[in-house]
């Protein structure tokens, strides 16, 4: 049978279908052409509509349809994953109240520097294992205390992956995984942390009922199937955020294992055999799409720099043309480092933003290949440094997993990773879109026949150079 798999992000939603009797995907594609508009009225602010994630699931459905030629009826199961942490607000006839406050939208850091001190450290510690940082609690927070006049119109409170899933289905439901990536989740009681959301103001009536992330979560409403094309018969049996599900398509299953992706945001994923607490609030726990923990570690400005560098300053080249240019540039890029964090509030620092910039340019040796190479380096090293915190508390990792998407389309990139890391890369053709396609009937993911290792001749060059870029990174911390 066919199954259809979305990935909703802030840039760009993704679709797959996929045969899960032959195991192939049939068909894939983007929408829009161009990345989603992101409103930002003030500095650090970061909202979208959730009616664009909503057309380009429709529009993609149709879309495959036509591209692939497969009859609707074929068409048994839909999967969703989607961009994390984001807050969507429904009154009671199930109408979106305002814009989503995205992922790395960094008002509500404030907020959740409240509800800390007012929880007390031992219950964020014992309960949350995650300080509520500015993850969806404290921007549900910051609605309350800001828009006071929303407060009596809502009725619940979603995140993308649970909108998405009550606009297929008709059915306001959450999972367990949404809710502990909202801080709303008692990782300790397995349950919705009450006093949490009390804290923020708000109601836990507010939380809609809870279902797994995988089996069986309705099926598709009339208006929905004809909006997609298909039939009403089709269920939803999947539901995840990004990056869990993500490192479910990846085949994550060890604890050595680590997941890493380099799309607008870039994240180190991994799985731990206990529930802890990182008190440095660089790293944040979930639960996992199976119910087991997932550790995350996440840096907003790495794609999106890439991105930025090729709009703003080399919009007449491809990405595959500023790959080319960047290897004629040295390891290191003749002391040109760059950091990439220009897109928000960082975890990693505390929710600090460090900003984004080049140090050390030279206008008598630094060229176009400098530019490109050092916003590359710059992100892998950002990457590197994210995994770092990892290695702070566990064992070495045994391997790095990762999607033939986003930068590591890269052979530059992916060189660069397995280089700062130490690491085998070892990159799939898979991604969050088809991990949710597949769901419950995900296969053992097949080796990878792509295995990027590290170069003993460079490894003293990238590791002079990684010295020097996290050197840059204190002082601006300082």
């Amino acid at each position: 049978m066919i199954h259809l798999g979305f990935d909703i992000g802030s840039s760009f939603i993704k679709a797959v279908m996929w045969d899960s009797e032959r195991n192939q995907i049939v068909a894939r594609s983007s929408w829009p052409e161009h990345e989603l508009p992101i409103r930002s009225d003030q500095p650090g602010w970061a909202e979208q509509d959730p009616s664009m994630w909503w057309d380009g699931v429709c529009a993609l459905s149709t879309m495959l349809l036509t591209t692939s030629g497969i009859s609707p009826h074929r068409v048994e199961a839909i999967g969703i994953s989607a961009q994390m942490h984001g807050l969507v607000l429904l009154d009671s006839n199930g109408e979106v109240l305002r814009p989503s406050l995205l992922w790395c939208d960094g008002r509500a850091v404030d907020e959740g520097k409240r509800i800390e001190s007012v929880l007390g450290a031992s219950a964020v510690s014992e309960r949350l294992f995650n300080s509520p940082g500015n993850f969806t609690i404290s921007k549900l927070a910051w609605v309350v205390r800001h828009q006071p006049d929303l407060v009596p119109r809502i009725r619940w409170v979603m995140l993308p992956s649970d909108y998405i899933a009550y606009k297929l289905t008709g059915s306001l439901n959450t999972t367990a995984c949404s809710l502990s990536e909202a801080m709303m989740w008692d990782l300790a009681q397995g349950c919705v942390h009450e006093s949490v959301i009390r804290t923020a103001g708000a109601q836990p009536s507010w939380i809609p009922p809870i279902v797994p992330a995988i089996g069986n979560q309705g099926t598709l409403t009339t208006e929905a199937a004809h909006r997609l094309g298909l039939h009403p018969a089709v269920r939803l049996h999947f539901r995840a955020g990004d990056q869990p599900a993500n490192a479910f398509a990846l085949g994550v299953d060890r604890t050595r294992d680590i997941a890493m992706s380099a799309g607008t945001s870039g994240v180190v994923y991994r799985f731990t055999e206990q529930a802890m607490f990182d008190r440095t609030a660089a790293s944040n726990l979930f639960v996992h799409v199976d119910g087991a923990f997932g550790q995350l570690l996440c840096v907003n400005g790495t794609g999106i720099a890439y991105s930025w560098l090729k709009k703003t300053v080399f919009p007449w080249m491809s990405y595959a043309e500023m790959n080319s240019l960047a290897e004629t540039a040295p390891v290191g890029s003749d002391g040109l480092r760059f950091l990439p964090f220009g897109n928000g509030a960082e975890r990693l620092f505390g929710n600090r933003i460090p900003g984004a910039g080049w140090q050390g340019l030279d206008f008598n040796r630094h060229g176009s290949a400098h530019l490109v190479r050092s916003v590359l380096e710059g992100i892998a090293c950002s990457l590197t440094y994210a995994l770092d915190c990892v290695r702070d508390r566990s064992a070495e990792p045994h391997r790095i997993l990762a999607p033939r998407a986003g930068l590591f389309q890269s052979s530059l990139f992916c060189a660069m990773i397995a280089n700062l890391t130490g690491c085998n890369v070892e990159l799939h053709d898979t991604d969050g879109a088809l991990g949710a396609a597949q769901g419950p009937l995900r296969p053992a993911p097949g080796r990878s026949s792509d295995v990027v290792l590290p170069n003993p001749a460079l490894i003293t060059h990238y590791e002079a150079a990684y010295v020097a870029w996290k050197l840059t990174l204190h002082h601006t911390l300082k």
